[in-house]
């Protein structure tokens, strides 16, 4: 079988088991029973500083699986973060079947490939599949019609991180997990769903073994492809690793196994141990190199182990009690040994092998740690098992009725501990058992029962707590022994020098219950979150010169703290009238925002969501009212008024602009007899500006067809705009014309209204008469003076 480990590099979400732990010692622990005591130890709890604590993601489990099996068997563990998967090839004949089980802390998906279609998932395209299964627990048995190369593939296609359990088998008919049952202590351990890392190290574990009842029969199949049909022993197996090292500073593993073997029919037991060799692939322990009362033999021809057996099989009375014992040190003269022993009174312990490596060493213990796949380890667990399981030779069984109890303890200091962390299932031995579950019933207890077996973590005997700050996004996790009491305590409020405070608003245990008081004493009696909760606030500054209204209350200032995110409600008047003729008028807000820093101007009436500290400044201007009147239009900043009233601000400058005249039609206008036509009024208080320098002119129009004076000028053609009022005085006059004398009465006219006359000239016979009577007169007269000088003598 070919497993291949599948990474997408390009995936880069954060880990989210990994914990940062934090051991806290007990304050209070809640009673316990009457002290138990074995093979001379006290029995007392485990407390959480037994343990040194890890980040589960540097054990490997993210990059690689860790995993053991035996021929068709393929079991391991692995950490597949969001989008990962893992997959694994078989070349499987027709008619087999793919049994696949599943555990994981969140939902995952199998699915069975052919190599085509795995060829398109593992290269990111449109995929098909010939089955899949999905969720938390997944037992699926693939039946191949088609012998061929196939796929299982484990993909987490979810968010979160997925930590997965997980065996694969090959077999002639569906059938369901196989492991070997009871247990088990493998660094790990499952706390409100978040994978936890952890060691620890002792030199001695003891296994405590009640068997009740048990009827085990081996089937004719195994998955390991080893069985004796019709046999009916089983195994209890202690199983632990010891780790040495050398004086070179090389560390070296041995894989420890103290085992009972069990008559189900003939109630007869015999127990035995076996040394292997884990430090790496070749697995070999050279028989030069080790002593003790067995010798070195080999494991299929080809791995070499340490095997001791008290081969006499003894009579056993149910309930059979036993205590199984390991126990390590170092000789006087610098060699590691492990030593054997079982008790079937539980006070003194019947030592029946001590096995001693050749090797000078500077150390020597048993080792719990978490499966770490990089390391150079044969097999990747450093865990420590008490299994029930097939007799020997990695055969299995059959669990046709079962009733034993089991406890697993270690030695700290001179007390016995019970483990606090247990999965019910082992991985670090061949032997397995059909139809057989365990269940908890106390620290480092559990029952095993004939039934549908279901490999997987089954309880711990601590507490996780988890105390998140919302204030700092600071999760503090804590291990905590039940019944231990915290007391936590913050300040009701805590203020940062830049306008932004936090207000304590309570403490929610288990996403539920609220507690409101600052001070929290509370005993924590199984797995608790605690978040502290706060209000942020943000100081927020509003002034005005007038009342405005803020969130809906008349205020002139306001200096107060506002929930972050909550909507602040301003509405300022648009005006605000300090007397008849001076207001104020609104003009805009104008905010500062601190975080980050910007200002801007809004209008009178906004509604504003709270995300930093922030000052809102209403801007006023005084306004003063401005009256222009006059008769006829004029320019006020080139905007044409008759009469002209507005409130304008403090400081304006208006430019009245006045015409000099004023067409009111063609023959009427008024004139402007102001002194000037341009007045810059610079508004700094009321105003009250009337422009009625104004006098009415027509035009006056006098045509003659000969020249007369016309107020004083001699004219023929008067054109004039005239006042109203005024007189125009047109001279009588009389001209000669033609022969004829041609007069004009003369006019006096008072201006009221437009003007056109044409002046008539009329023949004034009479002076006509008068004239050339004259004419004939003189004519005459001068005729006689002629002829008078005529007859004159002339003196000579």
């Amino acid at each position: 079988m070919h497993v291949n480990f599948s990474i997408d590099y390009n995936v880069k979400l954060a880990i989210g088991i990994a914990l940062a732990m934090m051991v806290i010692a007990p304050l209070i622990i809640a009673g316990s029973a009457a002290a138990q005591s074995i093979l001379g130890y006290e029995v007392t709890e485990p407390q959480p500083n037994m343990f040194s604590y890890i980040n589960p993601i540097t054990t490997g489990l993210t990059k690689y699986p860790a995993q053991s099996g035996v021929n068709d068997t393929t079991a391991g563990m692995v950490i597949l973060l969001p989008s990962y998967y893992l997959p694994f090839q078989y070349n499987v004949s027709t008619g087999q079947y793919i049994n696949i089980y599943v555990w994981s802390n969140q939902s995952v998906t199998v699915y069975l490939m052919n190599n085509g279609e795995y060829l398109s998932f593992s290269s990111g395209e449109s995929y098909n599949y010939i089955g899949e299964a999905g969720g938390n627990v997944i037992e699926k048995a693939f039946y191949i019609s088609n012998g061929g190369t196939y796929y299982i593939v484990i993909d987490n296609n979810n968010q979160g991180t997925a930590f997965v359990l997980y065996e694969i088998t090959e077999s002639p008919s569906p059938e369901g997990p196989v492991f070997p049952v009871g247990i088990a202590d493998y660094g790990l351990a499952m706390l409100q769903g978040n994978l936890v890392a952890y060691e620890y190290s002792t030199n001695m574990f003891v296994g405590e073994v009640t068997i009740y009842n048990a009827s085990t029969v081996e089937p004719n199949y195994c998955p390991s492809l080893e069985n004796e049909p019709g046999n009916d022993w089983f195994s209890v197996q202690l199983n632990v690793v010891m780790l040495v090292q050398t004086v070179n500073g090389v560390n070296q593993y041995y894989w420890l196994q103290n085992v009972l073997e069990f008559n189900s029919q003939g109630d007869q037991f015999q127990v035995l141990d076996n040394v292997w060799n884990d430090s790496g692939s070749t697995s070999v322990i050279n028989s030069a190199l080790i002593s003790g009362n067995g010798g070195v033999t080999s494991s299929d021809g080809s791995v070499l182990y340490y095997d001791w057996g008290v081969e006499q099989p003894e009579s056993a009375t149910l309930p059979f009690t036993i205590y199984l014992v390991i126990k390590t040190g170092l000789s006087s003269n610098g060699y590691p040994w492990a030593a054997f022993g079982y008790s079937l009174n539980g006070q003194s312990t019947t030592w029946y092998d001590n096995v001693t490596i050749k090797i000078p060493s500077s150390y020597v213990d048993i080792v719990v740690t978490p499966p770490n796949p990089l390391s150079s380890k044969y097999v990747p667990f450093n865990d420590a098992e008490l299994v029930i399981a097939g007799p020997w030779s990695s055969e299995c069984t059959v669990a046709n009725t079962l009733g034993v109890e089991l406890g697993l303890y270690f030695k700290y200091g001179s007390y016995l501990v019970p483990i606090p962390y247990m999965w019910n299932f082992g991985m670090h031995t061949a032997e397995s058992i059909f139809n057989a579950s365990s269940i908890s019933v106390g620290p480092g207890m559990v029952f095993v029962r004939n039934g549908y077996e279901e490999p997987a973590y089954l309880t711990s005997y601590f507490a996780l707590l988890t105390i998140h700050n919302g204030l700092n996004g600071i999760s503090n996790t804590s291990i905590l022994t039940p019944g231990t009491l915290i007391k936590v305590n913050e300040p009701s409020t805590i203020t940062f020098n830049n306008g932004t405070r936090y207000v304590f608003y309570g403490y929610v245990i288990n996403g539920s219950e609220l507690v409101s008081n600052a001070s929290l004493n509370v005993a924590i009696n199984g797995s608790t979150n605690i978040d502290i909760e706060w209000i942020k606030q943000y100081l927020i500054n509003v002034t005005s010169p007038v009342p405005i209204l803020v969130n809906g209350s008349v205020v002139s200032t306001y200096n107060g703290w506002v929930d972050a995110y909550s909507t602040l409600t301003l509405d300022a008047p648009a005006y605000y009238v300090l007397n008849n003729k001076t207001r104020l008028a609104f003009q805009y807000f104008y905010v500062i925002n601190y975080e980050p820093y910007y200002t801007i101007n809004y209008p009178y009436n906004i509604s504003f969501t709270i995300n930093s500290p922030m000052s809102f400044t209403a801007i006023y201007a005084r306004q003063y009212l401005v009256n222009v009147v006059s008769t006829v239009p004029i320019y006020i900043n080139n905007t044409a008024y008759t009469n002209y009233t507005d409130w304008v601000n403090e400081g304006s400058t208006l430019t009245v602009s006045i015409p000099r005249y004023y067409q009111l039609n063609n023959q009427t206008r008024y004139l402007f007899n102001g002194n000037t036509t341009t007045i810059i009024l610079t508004v700094n208080s009321p105003e009250e500006l009337t422009i009625n320098q104004w006098t009415r002119q027509y035009l006056v129009n006098i045509t003659s067809q000969y020249p007369l004076t016309i107020n004083g000028t001699v004219t023929m053609q008067y054109t004039n705009w005239l006042n109203q009022g005024t007189t125009v005085t047109v001279r009588p006059s009389i001209t000669f014309i033609d022969g004829l004398l041609l007069q004009e009465p003369g006019y006096i006219i008072t201006v009221n209204e437009p003007i056109n006359i044409n002046i008539k000239w009329t023949v004034n016979w009479a002076l006509t008469a008068m004239l050339y009577s004259a004419i004939v007169i003189a004519i005459a007269l001068t005729t006689l003076l002629v002829r008078r000088s005529r007859n004159k003598p002339r003196l000579n």
